[in-house]
This record gives C-alpha cells, structure tokens and sequence, in this order.
C-alpha cells in the first residue's frame, strides 16, 4: 500500500527510549506518560491519551472485563480513522470517506466486506 500512495507509514516518534525489565502493562503505559484515574488510563472515544499520538487499542481499552477480536478490531478502526483525520496528512476525500464511514476494502481487506 505504500508503494501505491496508499498509506504512508511514519518510522519515526518522539519517544526517546522506553526500558521494560518485565514489568505490568499498566508500570509500562505509566512509563510512557498515560495518565491513569481509578478505572484505568484514561483514553477517549478512540483511544487517544494524553502523550500526543500515542493510542490505545485491543485489550488496553477493554480494562479487567475483558474483550473480544471484534472489540479489539474495531478499537483499531476507532484509533486509525483518528489517527488519519488528525494526525497525519491524509488528502480530504480520504479524511472525508473516514468521518463517513465510507471506508473501502482497499483500506484493510477485513474493512468492508
């Protein structure tokens, strides 16, 4: 897809290191920044945390009760048409067929079918 100007994949971020010597999932997304409340990290809608362009998808956004490929699959989908729409230079009949829910196989060969 990149090689078509489909997507273009960003090899590049602004965290400086991140050690992980076995620790919890919830020491690792404190180490990255996340901010937490009682329930767990604290994300939006689509997974969007307070470090900018950092996301949380499958099983993060789930908590203890737990989820399924579905709910993980469509937490991405969530995430991604963000991610287009704010975080990266994406044209506009792109940006607009994502705020649609016009997404074509194209994008995913799961999306659409």
């Amino acid at each position: 897809m990149e090689e078509h100007n489909e997507v273009e994949i960003l090899r590049g971020s602004n965290i400086k290191q991140v050690v992980d010597e076995g620790t919890t999932p919830t020491n690792f997304l404190r180490t990255l920044g996340i901010a937490f409340n009682d329930q767990g990290p604290i994300f939006d809608e689509a997974g969007a945390t307070n470090v900018s362009g950092l996301y949380l998808i499958g099983d993060l956004v789930v908590g203890k009760k737990g989820g399924s490929i579905v709910t993980a699959f469509n937490s991405a989908v969530h995430a991604m048409k963000r991610i287009c729409m704010h975080d990266l230079p994406c044209n506009s009949s792109r940006s607009e067929a994502l705020s649609s829910n016009r997404i074509s196989s194209a994008w995913h060969p799961l999306v659409g079918t």
